[in-house]
């Protein structure tokens, strides 16, 4: 028989197992709610020195078919 503690702590298990960056988030912005002070004091995150983010499209190369040569020299 389980517990209700259990089965709250099965429900975070789920929801953050495998999303740990999102499990961080949560953990600072409840710590930052319950001291009553915004999360960049808390964790002392200098925001003068965070520049603005930019976005660039690329374009990737990507060999393909390499198994090719090794398989054609072990079998030959």
């Amino acid at each position: 028989m389980h517990t209700a503690a259990y089965y709250i702590l099965e429900e975070v298990w789920d929801e953050f197992n495998g999303n740990w960056e999102n499990l961080a988030f949560e953990m600072e912005f409840l710590i930052s709610k319950f001291a009553n002070k915004p999360i960049e004091e808390i964790f002392k995150i200098e925001t003068e020195d965070i520049k603005e983010g930019i976005e660039r499209e690329t374009i990737v190369q990507q060999r393909v078919n390499q198994g090719f040569f090794p398989f054609s020299i072990v079998i030959f």
